[in-house]
């Protein structure tokens, strides 16, 4: 096969994949067999697959197609048609280029794109595919080779290519009109969290509801940076850039202009607002496009399925060395804590440290995709990372230090009641661009929240509570005002069910926080879609507990009918709003990261 006919082959199986990810699951897979085959044939010369059937034959050729569970293969030969269910093995080979005209098996390192497999609904891996045999993908990844049942795949997609690799270039939709080509660059700076899978999904959800006719991803010479192109039908092209060195980055990037977005994993405090308020820096504006929760992991195995807040802080300081202490075996603990700059690292010291510092002997890593494998592979390990990420290592339950339980879900994450979950913010000017602006637009809305939540991440998106009255509400109550609002509320919720969406308030002021006003739209427009219709909603408002009982309870149910108010305002109506004041805290202890927490206007359906 030819050079030309080679990278036909290649364009066409790779806008076939793209254009896939929606169908079938063994589809998907076959594309993906078939991408890597025919990407090979530039970088390899004539490189194809070694295809072994169940019988012990055996074919050097390249899959050309897949559908109805049949193979379509090219060989020397001719064409030939296989079931799927007759192969036993497909591996990776060279060209034959040696003298005895025998393919050689693909050396480890061959460059190549790298695929992401999706497992199951959230968890990714990343790397380049090696076989198939038995049912079982092998995957080259850059912490070692993994092995993944097919079963388990459901979305295999190109991930990411070095700009002296192949040009991986990719059809996302019909070609049409495309307003984002108008622009102009696309700037994005900060966290390595959001901007590894996160914001680069994002863009090609972006790219493809303004319907571009193809993308391009390409790694900059250090791997933290890559850029993101997408081409118009009439060949002009829009650009974003990504860099990814930490949270912390961000700022340094708005207050020197290389950034147009400031990509962090928790809220500037006044202090950096502030220094980009000064003389020659433009003021930002502050954007949620998601929420986050550190969890700690640990390997599967692991006996170790619940942690206090301060055993966490122990082993992070290196104080506990030793799995044994915290009920597990008995074994040496190795920390693996996210890199400086890091927001998971400063919710670490600001939440559970406590002044004290990471022990020098953890490892350190900056990809959260490397920190979760490399947990998940180690009995002996511990480690934190986004939510997202969990993959193959277990997520640890945490109790506080009040003794309430929280397992990190996308429900207590999206609430903000697991005590590690944050948000991600996007930063830009308080003026952006119009074309800044377009993008917040989409990631804030339907479409970008959908695909938030598609990638693994949580969105802000309303969803129903699994459960009803929550376990909460059996917290012990200390007088008689306390006991008769308890019976109350539970006689109310017998029958409801909670909403996601949890209102909360500036500090020291009556208004509805950045969230919480674009999520008033959210919950408006989830109220109006197809069989929510009819559903009638109460507000129930909780307060901290400073102060008296009774004075908490008015404070309660006036953010309730505040929040009525607003909803009345877009249309929609709110049948009930009460204020329950102190009942059922969702955080303990009087920092004001706690008291802002509690103070809450919740969302129930009945």
């Amino acid at each position: 096969m030819g050079r030309n006919e080679g990278k036909l082959a290649k364009d066409w199986c790779i806008g076939r994949l793209r254009a896939s990810i929606m169908l079938r699951r063994h589809f998907i897979v076959a594309l993906a067999l078939l991408c890597s085959a025919s990407m090979s044939l530039e970088a390899l010369g004539e490189g194809t697959f070694r295809i072994v059937m169940r019988d012990g034959s055996e074919f050097i050729g390249a899959v050309r197609s897949f559908e109805d569970g049949v193979y379509g293969l090219s060989l020397g030969s001719g064409d030939r048609t296989v079931a799927a269910s007759d192969v036993r093995r497909i591996e990776v080979v060279r060209g034959t280029n040696s003298g005895d005209g025998k393919a050689r098996p693909r050396t480890p390192d061959t460059v190549g794109p790298e695929y992401q497999f999706l497992i199951g609904k959230s968890r990714f891996v990343v790397g380049r595919l090696r076989s198939f045999e038995d049912g079982l993908y092998e995957i080259e990844t850059r912490l070692g080779p993994l092995r993944v049942p097919v079963a388990d795949v459901t979305r295999i997609d190109v991930s990411w290519i070095g700009s002296s690799d192949i040009a991986a270039e990719t059809t996302v939709a019909s070609p049409g009109p495309a307003a984002i080509v108008a622009d102009g660059p696309m700037r994005l700076a900060g966290s390595n969290i959001i901007g590894e899978t996160l914001i680069p999904s994002l863009l090609e959800a972006y790219a493809a509801a303004d319907r571009v006719l193809s993308t391009l991803w390409v790694s900059g010479a250090p791997e933290h940076e890559r850029t993101f192109v997408a081409t118009a039908s009439d060949g002009k092209k829009f650009t974003a850039r990504i860099s990814r060195r930490g949270t912390a980055s961000a700022l340094d990037a708005l207050a020197d202009g290389s950034a147009d977005f400031g990509m962090m994993s928790r809220q500037m405090s006044p202090q950096e607002l502030q220094r980009l308020a000064a003389p020659g820096s433009a003021k930002v504006r502050e954007h949620v496009v998601g929420v986050g929760g550190v969890v700690v992991l640990v390997h599967s195995s692991n006996p170790v399925k619940t942690l206090r807040l301060d055993q966490i802080a122990d082993i992070f300081s290196g104080r506990v060395r030793d799995w044994s202490e915290v009920g597990g075996a008995a074994r040496r603990i190795r920390v693996v804590a996210p890199a400086e700059g890091s927001g998971i690292r400063d919710v670490l010291r600001a939440r559970v440290l406590g002044g004290r510092a990471i022990t020098p002997l953890a490892a350190r890593i900056s990809s959260s995709t490397e920190l979760s494998g490399l947990v998940g592979s180690d009995p002996t390990a511990i480690g934190l990372t986004e939510f997202a990420y969990v993959r193959n290592a277990a997520a640890v339950a945490i109790t506080d230090e009040c003794g309430l339980t929280h397992v990190p879900s996308e429900f207590s994450i999206q609430t903000e009641e697991y005590p590690l979950s944050s948000r991600f913010f996007l930063y830009t000017k308080a003026s952006p661009s119009a074309g800044a602006q377009r993008f917040i637009d989409f990631v804030l809305g339907a479409s970008g929240q959908d695909r938030v939540r598609e990638i693994g991440h949580v969105s802000l998106l309303p969803i129903l509570a699994s459960h009803g009255m929550p376990d909460r509400a059996e917290t012990k109550v200390s007088d008689q005002d306390d006991r008769q609002i308890m019976t109350q509320l539970k006689t109310f919720l017998g029958s409801a069910t909670r909403l996601s969406v949890t209102f909360r308030f500036v500090a020291g002021a009556a208004d509805l926080n950045a969230r919480g006003v674009a999520d008033l739209d959210r919950l408006v427009e989830y109220l109006r879609s197809d069989g929510r219709r009819g559903r009638r909603v109460a507000l129930l408002g909780f307060s901290d507990r400073a102060g008296t009982v009774a004075s908490n309870v008015r404070l309660a149910e006036k953010r309730a009918r505040f929040v009525a108010q607003k909803l009345k305002e877009k249309g929609a109506t709110a049948d009930r709003a009460f204020g329950f004041g102190p009942l059922l805290p969702v955080a303990c202890g009087a920092t004001p990261g706690n008291l802002a927490t509690n103070n809450r206007v919740e969302v129930w359906l009945f």
